[in-house]
């Protein structure tokens, strides 16, 4: 009965918690967003469903730790290309967070501490909006959770498959989000200084996170020949960070696209390519990121330390930094995030949060038995401040914040309780300190609120194909922000789909003067010049995409169809061919490929392109009718004659058809009969 009694709380707050989130859930279900994933969301989104259908996601070394695509993967196998099904596992695995942080927190104080920490996550609004977003945070903030739990109960004498279970979860935990590697020197001494067999149980440890990291190094290996241990992309995110433009919470590589897996990631590779003057394996390419870095900031230290004095205060800030999402944007579709996610005079929950858990600390230090917890919480700091801080980033931290907080608001209501509030006088002093630095926006006036929230918005409209709403947007976001290129291409775009030629034109000129290399408004000012005529414009812009992305294929399609009409067979062959190697093998393109050797009298060359098109459109007529031309400027009429046999018979009436199968078969008799 007594036992009974005391699980009733705890298992209340996790009811309230996987309520909350299920609210949540239902109340963004409805959003624009929800069925139309975008940037981050939308490339795990594709990539899980390749590996759902059984087919490889990358053909090169993982660029991105690989274990949430199988887990988002798996999910849809089991259960179909389902969002609903993704996202209520991950409220479950949020929900098991709050479940680790009491049971974590009761361990380290006591069960009052444990049911206010649990409380306080399951109201923590940050963590209930990841839940509903197919990105790695809900899954690694888990992990983390489980990870911390074991870990300290390793203080206690454990059998030997306690330890290889705590590595099997650090390996699932750094296949998810490498950035916990940095941690595994501290969790190995404390291995050796906390437990008996210190060698044997730490090994173990070992062993458990290499059962798990090993296969997919081994598949890099194999794949690429290149021996990347988890994922490439620390190089380039270190630049993300570190570079003479950085802000240390944005993820942009100067000098590419904002459109990240559009563009700007092949633009990374090219630029390191054509640096180095060769083809680069993925490693050599994070090397050559991380070499930039550094000697950049070598030069720069001044400008290096402000970078990193602001991360400090990101990551110390009460307001909450998006990078890919506006979290606060969510708050019009959740009435939950309403009411547990906002700023003003203080930014809830973190603004408040933070300083209790830092007094929380204070007043309840005790290194002896939470120094790997303290030492945890400390170096993954760093390793955040190593690249950008945003608010999904530092998410795994709120764990241990919560348990903190809980600890320091216990703290103060016995103070008062026992009329000892004065004689901590400096300490609750330090706290209203806390109060008021940790709620001042270091991002005032450096983020235009809505602004990427709406921009977003408008993109998941193109998406959808509703360009009227997108185009709202969009002229939404221009009056939000009318220097940059975003809000006017993607007006553009919805212009252009609206059939709004010259509307459209003049958008992507706007975006053109503030972004003159974004790669999607060249691409489609290219296009518009070529329709008009202007071809010297229209090469230009095309050109200009090219420089930023050697295979991006509507750049090489357009710059092919501009010589074509210059008449400039040669190079219009040139940059078909081009195309057809980086993926494109449409119709148009091999037709207007084969026209252009046809036009340099290449007609061996032109037979191979048309037969390419054959084997893709064996029974479309023109095709076939093409074939048989191209055989009459080779002079084998009997070919010839066959192909045209196949037209009539695929379409009867073709009088030309018919007209050059009398003429062939004339000559042909005539030959014949000589």
């Amino acid at each position: 009965m007594k036992s009974s009694q005391s699980n009733f709380l705890p298992l209340l707050i996790v009811l309230i918690a996987l309520l909350l989130r299920l609210l949540h859930l239902f109340s963004v279900a409805h959003a624009p967003f929800f069925d139309t994933p975008y940037l981050d969301a939308g490339a795990f989104d594709q990539k899980a469903l390749l590996f759902a259908e059984g087919q490889p996601f990358d053909d090169r070394a993982y660029f991105q730790a690989p274990f949430y695509i199988y887990f988002l993967g798996t999910i849809y196998k089991l259960f179909g290309h389902s969002y609903w099904a993704a996202t209520l596992i991950q409220v479950l695995l949020s929900t098991a967070t709050v479940w680790l942080t009491y049971l974590l927190a009761k361990r380290l104080y006591n069960r009052s501490t444990a049911l206010l920490a649990a409380l306080i996550l399951a109201f923590y609004g940050p963590l209930i909006h990841y839940s509903s977003q197919l990105l790695i945070t809900t899954l690694f903030v888990f992990w983390v959770a489980l990870f911390l739990l074991l870990l300290d109960k390793a203080r206690e004498q454990q059998k030997f498959r306690d330890y290889l279970l705590l590595g099997v979860i650090f390996g699932l935990a750094a296949i998810t989000r490498p950035n916990i590697l940095i941690f595994a020197p501290i969790a190995l001494l404390y291995l050796l200084l906390r437990s008996r067999d210190k060698i044997k149980r730490a090994v173990l440890f070992l062993a458990g996170a290499l059962l798990i990291i090993l296969p997919v190094t081994i598949r890099n290996y194999i794949v690429e020949k290149d021996l990347v241990l988890i994922s490439s992309q620390a190089g380039v995110n270190f630049y993300m960070g570190n570079n003479p433009w950085a802000t240390g919470r944005t993820a942009w590589v100067p000098g590419t696209s904002r459109d990240w897996w559009n563009e700007g990631f092949q633009q990374t590779i090219e630029i390191a390519e054509r640096t180095e003057g060769s083809a680069l394996k993925s490693s050599d390419i994070s090397a050559f990121w991380f070499n930039k870095a550094i000697s950049e900031m070598s030069v720069r230290p001044a400008k290096w330390l402000n970078v990193y004095l602001d991360k400090i205060k990101y990551l110390l800030s009460g307001y909450e930094i998006s990078d890919t999402e506006d979290i606060y944007f969510y708050r019009q579709f959740s009435w939950i995030l309403a009411l547990l996610m906002w700023t003003g005079w203080f930014s809830f929950p973190m603004g408040i949060l933070l300083p209790l858990a830092l007094f929380g600390l204070a007043f309840n230090f005790d290194w002896k038995s939470q120094w790997h917890l303290i030492l945890f919480q400390l170096v993954f700091a760093i390793g955040l401040m190593l690249f950008v801080i945003t608010s999904r980033y530092r998410l795994p931290m709120a764990p241990l914040w919560a348990i903190w907080a809980a600890a320091g608001s216990i703290s103060i209501i016995n103070l008062c309780r026992q009329g000892k509030i004065l004689h901590h006088f400096l300490t609750i002093l330090g706290f209203v300190l806390l109060l008021v630095v940790v709620n001042r926006n270091p991002v005032q006036g450096g983020v235009i609120p809505m602004f990427d929230g709406t921009i977003n918005l408008g993109n998941t409209y193109l998406e959808k194909k509703d360009y009227p709403n997108a185009l709202k947007q969009f002229q939404q976001a221009a009056q939000l922000n009318s220097f940059s290129a975003r809000p006017f291409s993607g007006a553009g775009i919805a212009l252009l789909n609206l059939g709004r030629i010259d509307e459209a034109k003049e958008q992507f000129l706007k975006a053109f003067n503030f972004d003159p290399i974004h790669v999607q408004t060249n691409n489609n000012l290219g296009q518009l010049y070529l329709r008009e005529g202007n071809l010297d414009q229209a090469l230009r812009h095309f050109s200009i995409s090219l420089q930023q992305d050697s295979t991006q294929i509507f750049a090489l399609k357009g710059a092919a169809d501009t010589y074509l009409q210059m008449q400039d067979y040669e190079a219009a062959a040139g940059f078909y061919q081009r195309a057809y190697q980086a993926g494109a093998a449409d119709k148009q393109l091999l037709s207007r490929w084969a026209q252009a050797m046809v036009a340099q009298q290449r007609y061996p060359e032109a037979l191979e392109v048309n037969t390419l098109l054959l084997k893709s459109y064996p029974d479309d007529p023109r095709v076939h009718h093409n074939q048989a031309r191209i055989y009459i400027y080779c002079d084998s009429l009997q070919r010839a004659a066959e192909e045209l046999e196949i037209v009539l018979t695929l379409s009867p009436n073709t009088i030309d058809a018919q007209q050059q199968l009398r003429d062939i078969r004339d000559i042909l008799a005539e030959e014949s009969g000589r």
